[in-house]
């Protein structure tokens, strides 16, 4: 639009007009709208805006090994924050364990270590560490969400046999 330093300037006869291709319609009022067809390539995703946030739970009860370690939940192949878990035994008579991208970040026994770590006596109790238990319920509440860049897994080995846990939910971000 030679001449045209605004706006303002525009008259018919400086105006220039888009025709659309298969039909030679003409764009350029106000109300006129142009028709695009796009597609995305490159894994790209349509879904710009994404929450990482999760969580995840089961009422399907899993049977505890008393010899080795039953993974009750596990996440792999994703870079995340783990912010609590819930699970629900038979029994407080187990060990739980943790691990980050496969290194054991703790592994206690419900009856006796966390009970321990106690900071006061009520229904419940909890710990300085992050646990909160009453009989056979268990939840972990990190005080900072747990970083992971490619797995984490909660696993419990029972110390009897026909133990379960019966139902747990996880907390966590993908990023």
């Amino acid at each position: 639009m030679s001449g045209v330093s605004g706006f303002s300037d525009l008259t018919p006869e400086n105006e220039h007009k888009v025709i659309g291709g298969t039909d030679n319609t003409t764009i350029g009022n106000t109300g006129d709208r142009l028709k695009v067809d796009a597609s995305f390539s490159s894994g790209a995703s349509p879904n710009l805006v994404k929450s990482g946030l999760r969580v995840e739970h089961s009422n399907t009860e899993i049977i505890l090994s008393n010899s080795v370690y039953t993974t009750i939940y596990e996440q792999t192949s994703e870079e995340g924050k783990l912010y609590a878990f819930f699970i629900e035994f038979s029994t407080d008579d187990l060990d739980i364990k943790l691990e980050i991208d496969g290194i054991e970040s703790f592994n206690l026994n419900f009856k006796n270590d966390i009970e321990k770590f106690s900071t006061f006596n009520g229904a419940g109790k909890e710990s300085f560490l992050g646990f909160e238990y009453d009989g056979n319920k268990l939840q972990y509440k990190a005080e900072f969400p747990i970083y992971y860049s490619t797995s984490f897994k909660i696993s419990a080995k029972a110390a009897g046999p026909n133990k379960k846990a019966k139902k747990h939910a996880v907390s966590r971000e993908i990023l």
